[in-house]
C-alpha cells in the first residue's frame, strides 16, 4: 500500500497546478505525445484534489500502520469469527498479496502505455485520451482515498494480529471501483463500436462477458485477502460496496451515454454460505 500512496502524491504533485484558467484542447491531436499527455492529467484534477491529496500525505507521513486508540472501535462480528477460519490459511500469501496496491498503478500504466503506443504510430491520439486515462485513475485515488480514511479512524485487528487496519479493504475497493469503472467505459465503447453497434447480440454478448470477467477478478481480489488472513469478509464486502459505488458515480459524473447495462453486485448469505450476485440491467 505504501508504494501506490508514494505514486498516487508524486501524480498530485506533478499536476497539482491544474486550474480553469489552464483549458485542455482535446481536438489537437498535432502537439507531442508529453503536452497532450500534461493536458490530459490538467483537465482530469480540480482545486478538491489538491485537499485529498494533503489529507492522504498525512496519513503517510504521520499515521502508523498499527496505531491503536482510534475513535471507532469495530470488532469483527460473530460472523466473521465463525467464517474466517474457513477460508483463512495461516502464513499464506498469494499473488493478490504479493503485489500489494500496486495492481492500480499498473493499470494507470498499461492504459498510458496504450495511448503513448498509438500516439507514436500515428492514431488520432488527443488530449481527451489521455484525459480519460487519468480520469479513470482519479476513481482509484478517491477510492484508495475513503479506505485510508477508514483506517485511520476505525480500529480493528487484522485475522492475522499484524496490525489495527483491517477495516475496509483498499485491495477489495480498488478492485471493485476498477471493475465498476472499465465496466461502464467499456459497454459504452460496445455501444459505439461499429461491429457491435449494429449487432446487439453481440453487443449484448461482450457485455456480459466482459462484465462477469472483470466483477470475477475483483471477487478473487477480495477472496485472496480474506484468504491471506488479512481480512475479514464485512472487510471486503465493504470495500466492494464502497469501489462499486465510487467507481459507477466517477464514471457517470464524467462520461456515462445512454444506453449502457447498469451492473450491480451484491452480497448475501444463504443457509450460511456467503454468496456473490452479479446483476445487469438493458
Amino acid at each position: 500500500m505504501r508504494c501506490q500512496r508514494v505514486f498516487l502524491l508524486l501524480v498530485t504533485m506533478i499536476c497539482c497546478e491544474a486550474s480553469p484558467a489552464q483549458p485542455a484542447d482535446s481536438t489537437r491531436t498535432g502537439d507531442g505525445v508529453f503536452p497532450k499527455m500534461y493536458a490530459g492529467a490538467v483537465k482530469s484534477l480540480a482545486w478538491y484534489d489538491v485537499p485529498i491529496g494533503a489529507i492522504d500525505a498525512a496519513e503517510l507521513l504521520f499515521v502508523p500502520a498499527n496505531a491503536t486508540g482510534k475513535p471507532i472501535k469495530f470488532p469483527p462480528t460473530n460472523f466473521d469469527v465463525t467464517f474466517q477460519p474457513r477460508v483463512g490459511v495461516r502464513g499464506s500469501n498469494t499473488f493478490v498479496g504479493q503485489v500489494g496496491e500496486a495492481g492500480a498503478a499498473a493499470f494507470l500504466g498499461i492504459r498510458l502505455l496504450v495511448n503513448v503506443g498509438a500516439d507514436l504510430a500515428g492514431a488520432d491520439v488527443t488530449s481527451e485520451d489521455y484525459h480519460r486515462t487519468f480520469w479513470f485513475y482519479k476513481s482509484i485515488a478517491y477510492s484508495f482515498s475513503l479506505t485510508l480514511l477508514s483506517k485511520d479512524l476505525v480500529e480493528r485487528v487484522r485475522p492475522d494480529g499484524s496490525d489495527h487496519q483491517s477495516f475496509f479493504s483498499g485491495h477489495s475497493s480498488n478492485a471493485f471501483c476498477t471493475a465498476a469503472y472499465c465496466s461502464l467505459e467499456l459497454n459504452d465503447w460496445y455501444d459505439r463500436w461499429e461491429p457491435t453497434r449494429t449487432n446487439p447480440a453481440l453487443r449484448s454478448t461482450l457485455k456480459i462477458g466482459s462484465d462477469v470477467g472483470l466483477f470475477a477478478g475483483a471477487a478473487y481480489v477480495a477472496y485472496a485477502r480474506m484468504h491471506d488472513e488479512k481480512h475479514y469478509f464485512s472487510d471486503v464486502v465493504t470495500g466492494a460496496v464502497v469501489g462499486t459505488l465510487v467507481g459507477t458515480w466517477m464514471y457517470r459524473w464524467h462520461w456515462s451515454s445512454e444506453g449502457t447495462i447498469s451492473p450491480g453486485i451484491s452480497f448475501l448469505v444463504i443457509h450460511r454460505t456467503p454468496t456473490l450476485f452479479y446483476t445487469a440491467r438493458f
